[in-house]
């Protein structure tokens, strides 16, 4: 990550761009993927920043400034579309993640699930009352992120 941002080379960038992808194949083909949080970090930093780049190569190509050849960055954002289209469908990709009960076409009761947390579980802790708590929903992969202390967190998996 650190030489893919430092680089001034084209080439050592590209060169950094096709590392990072390698290596973000090699963590979601891990067999530790589900149950490892660190490989987990490690893949959502890495996707972060390959789409990212992409983003940026898109965005050089359409006003025609990109540093480097046409040719080159073209074909490293092939690379890049490629990579990212089938890393996104191995191991199930977000499909694995949204299973069992978020599929497509199912309802998403995450934000009221957020607010029902808010005014069951220590409605004087969440942000929103004015307490140090934090409770976000990402949709599009049907998740809380909470920010609390271990007991609020022991009230929220009562819930279940």
């Amino acid at each position: 990550l650190q030489k893919e941002a430092t680089t001034k080379d084209p080439s050592e960038h590209e060169q950094a761009i096709i590392k990072l992808t390698d290596l973000y194949r090699e963590i979601m083909t891990d067999p530790r993927l589900p149950t490892s949080p660190t490989l987990n970090s490690f893949r959502f930093k890495l996707r972060f920043r390959l789409i990212s780049v992409l983003k940026t190569l898109q965005t050089h190509m359409r006003r025609g400034t990109m540093p480097n050849s046409p040719t080159e960055a073209s074909r490293l954002q092939d690379i890049l579309q490629r990579h990212l289209q089938s890393s996104g469908s191995a191991l199930g990709g977000g499909a694995r993640m949204l299973q069992p009960n978020a599929g497509p076409g199912m309802p998403d009761y995450g934000p009221a699930l957020v607010n029902l947390i808010q005014k069951t579980i220590s409605p004087e802790f969440w942000d929103v009352n004015g307490g140090p708590g934090v409770i976000v929903y990402y949709p599009p992969l049907r998740l809380l992120v909470i920010r609390a202390t271990s007991n609020i967190h022991y009230q929220i998996g009562g819930l279940r």
